[in-house]
C-alpha cells in the first residue's frame, strides 16, 4: 500500500476510534450537509458510526477512513472502500470538507490526490453517489469528470426519501 496522499498543505492520516471526538466536531460543523442529505442533524454517534461503517463483504483492510489535517485542525474527512463494488473499482462513500475550508480549491486538490493514490494502489474506476437535493455536490463531481450511470431510490435512517445519482470516473482515461 502506497503512503497516504497530500494536497494543498493538507496531510492525510487514517482515523480510528481515538479520533472520534475530533471527527464528531467536524461533523457538527458540517451540520447543514447532514440535514440536507439525512433530513436530520448529525447523530451524537455519527462519527463513531461512520468509522465503523463497512461496505458489504469488506473489512477494515479495505476501508480507508482518512482525516485531512491542516496543522492540528481536521478540515476534511474521506471514507473510501477498495475493490468495491468490483475488483479495481473503488467507492468514495463520503468526502466532507469543513465549511470554513470550502471554496478555495481544497475539494478538487483532495480529489486529485485521492485519484492518484487510489490508482497507485490498483484502482481503475472511482464510484460515488450524490443525492439529488445536494446540487452543489453534483455540480462539483460532474465538473471533476464523473459521469452519471444510474439513479436509485434512497431512504435515510431518519426517513428522508430521495434519489441517489450514481456516478463513476474511469481513472485510466
Amino acid at each position: 500500500m502506497h503512503s497516504l496522499p497530500q494536497a494543498m498543505g493538507v496531510v492525510f492520516r487514517q482515523l480510528d476510534l481515538e479520533d472520534v471526538g475530533e471527527l464528531q466536531v467536524l461533523f457538527e460543523r458540517c451540520s447543514a450537509f447532514f440535514e440536507l442529505t439525512e433530513g436530520a442533524p448529525v447523530s451524537p454517534r455519527g462519527a463513531e458510526d461512520e468509522l465503523g461503517l463497512r461496505a458489504k463483504g469488506k473489512g477494515p483492510e479495505d476501508t480507508f477512513c482518512m482525516g485531512a489535517f491542516r496543522g492540528e485542525r481536521l478540515v476534511g474527512f474521506i471514507h473510501l472502500t477498495r475493490d468495491y463494488p468490483k475488483p479495481n473499482e473503488w467507492w468514495l462513500g463520503l468526502l466532507l470538507i469543513d465549511p470554513e475550508a470550502r471554496g478555495a480549491g481544497l475539494g478538487a486538490a483532495i480529489d486529485e490526490a485521492l485519484r492518484s493514490w487510489a490508482m497507485a494502489n490498483g484502482a481503475r474506476v472511482m464510484w460515488l453517489g450524490v443525492l439529488v437535493q445536494n446540487q452543489a455536490a453534483e455540480r462539483f463531481w460532474r465538473g471533476r469528470g464523473y459521469v452519471e450511470r444510474e439513479r436509485q431510490a434512497y431512504v435515510s435512517a431518519a426517513g428522508l426519501q430521495s434519489t441517489l445519482v450514481m456516478m463513476s470516473l474511469d481513472l485510466l482515461r
